[in-house]
């Protein structure tokens, strides 16, 4: 678990950026203006960022102007039936938002719709 950053001039220097890889599909891809990939870069004060971390700027950033923004994120989680891929790994199996992005590894997050009989959306 973080601790509290307390933000003082001298630690200015040490933000860094965490690179992520954003893919949406199944439909998803729609609410971020029909683009499947993005590449975005999340500023921190440490050499990580969480999975929660993204999807909270997936929500405020990439989503700030959908006017559907609950058919992929509803009350700042993960609406049911989307499917989030960390490298290919379902993130249940790896803790979720918990999860750790760290600052020079290569990662990719997928947001996948799924249908209600649990198939793969179209998109």
């Amino acid at each position: 678990m973080r601790t509290a950053f307390h933000f003082q001039p001298k630690d200015r220097l040490k933000m860094s950026q965490v690179n992520v890889n954003l893919e949406f599909s199944g439909g998803c891809e729609f609410l971020v203006g029909n683009q499947k990939r993005h590449k975005v870069s999340l500023p921190t004060s440490e050499d990580f960022v969480t999975v929660g971390d993204v999807v909270s700027y997936v929500n405020d950033v990439m989503l700030k102007d959908c006017d559907r923004r609950e058919l992929l994120i509803d009350d700042g989680k993960i609406r049911p039936g989307v499917l989030v891929l960390v490298n290919d790994c379902d993130w249940e199996l790896v803790g979720c938002v918990c999860f750790m992005l760290c600052l020079f590894i290569e990662c990719t997050l997928c947001f996948l719709q799924r249908d209600a009989r649990g198939e793969r959306g179209y998109g």
